[in-house]
């Protein structure tokens, strides 16, 4: 790490011989479950020693209870196919209900027995004759749920950028690669909320609604924190059963609006993912970028969906700032806590006939896009700002 090494993955050396002896008498065998637990933690503490509390990371495979404390988490192997993806996705619903709050699998999938050659020249060409390339519609269809996850990795026996899968495949990467910048402030927050708390950012339904009976049946649809709904593509002809929970759900594409509990079929082009943004939720997002280091989120967007009251915490990212949303006396309201940041409010669905701002914030302007009102102004750190809304008669 002295080297410049920002993290390890902790990943062939989980394993021990049945027949080994530990120091504490226990054969490998007995010691067969823990020892990746032990393994994980002592990179993780070396790591920390060296970049300070708070501050390291692993990239961990195999665990046992209590590996929450060392994140991240990957699922290992998986087929490049489609039953592998499947039982990819079955696999990071059952790591969050056991604790694991950071989570994600080798987008594309690890390795293929179908499929196009290694091109000679490439990683893993001639290496291993059996291995092949993953379809470009499965590779598709994979890095579009992947890059939802809480964090996103390419990696599989033979090459996994997406100008080796075709125009078409470097084309729809790149939106869901940007889709993701976009929502970083989004993930953001959902990994503070998982270190304060436990919850984990990927959630199976029945977590997020436990007394949905339909919920805890479904295993191929997961909540991105609690405003998205991921319905990843698990076929090659785009087809799918979507279940809705109870409420309103907008369709993040389009913008139409379903309400649950339901189920739907639904047929989906390549370049798109059933994806619905809960309604009465504050989902903040960042401007376009191509990487972290492009700038800051300036500004930092806040799209507040439905009647309901809302709140939530956003960071900026080193601020924690408390946002709130509601009505008064019909008047659609925002609330946001002491912050040092240019802010945009889309009220999303509310055509205003007029706005306004009070509090600790200058520049205000506001206008209608489409069906949405847009704010924008800038807050000094000196207190909280709140917008108010006017809906025009009737």
């Amino acid at each position: 790490m002295r080297l410049g090494v920002a993290s390890f993955k902790t990943d062939y050396g989980e394993g021990v011989p049945a027949e080994a002896v530990f120091a504490n008498g226990q054969t490998g065998r007995t010691m067969h479950n823990l020892y990746p637990l032990l393994y994980t933690r002592a990179v993780f503490e070396a790591s920390e020693e060296h970049r300070g509390a708070g501050e390291a990371v692993v990239f961990a495979r195999s665990g046992f209870a209590g590996s929450q404390r060392y994140p991240l988490n990957w699922s290992g192997d998986t087929q490049s196919s489609w039953g592998g993806m499947a039982g990819a996705l079955r696999c990071g619903l059952s790591q969050a209900m056991s604790g694991i709050a950071f989570w994600t699998a080798d987008i594309g999938g690890f390795y293929a027995q179908e499929g196009a050659e290694i091109p000679a020249g490439t990683a893993g060409a001639g290496a291993v004759t059996v291995h092949r390339m993953p379809d470009p519609t499965l590779y598709i269809r994979w890095a579009q749920w992947g890059l939802l996850c809480s964090h996103s990795r390419f990696h599989g026996i033979g090459p996994r950028e997406p100008w080796h899968y075709g125009a078409e495949a470097v084309r729809i990467v790149r939106e869901f690669s940007r889709l993701r910048y976009r929502l970083l402030p989004y993930l953001w927050a959902l990994a503070h909320e998982a270190t304060e708390s436990g919850v984990p950012v990927m959630r199976p339904l029945a977590l997020e609604f436990p007394t949905d009976p339909v919920a805890a049946h479904i295993e191929t649809q997961f909540m991105l924190g609690p405003s998205l709904l991921v319905c990843p593509v698990l076929n090659p002809e785009g087809r799918r059963r979507v279940y809705l929970p109870a409420g309103r759900w907008h369709d993040w594409w389009d913008g139409s609006v379903h309400e649950g509990p339901r189920h739907i079929d639904v047929t989906v082009p390549l370049d798109r993912l059933p994806l619905y943004v809960r309604d009465g939720s504050i989902l903040p997002l960042g401007p376009a970028m191509e990487h972290t280091g492009a700038g800051d989120w300036d500004p930092l967007e806040l799209q507040v969906r439905g009647e309901a009251a809302a709140d939530v915490v956003v960071w900026t990212p080193r601020q924690r700032v408390p946002v709130r949303a509601d009505r008064r006396n019909t008047r659609p309201r925002v609330r946001i806590e002491n912050a040092v940041q240019r802010w945009r409010v889309r009220l999303v669905g509310v055509n205003a006939a007029g706005a306004g701002l009070t509090g600790a914030a200058v520049g205000f302007s506001w206008s209608l896009d489409g069906a949405d009102t847009v704010a924008e102004f800038r807050m000094n750190g000196q207190g909280s700002a709140q917008m108010t809304t006017t809906l025009p008669p009737g």
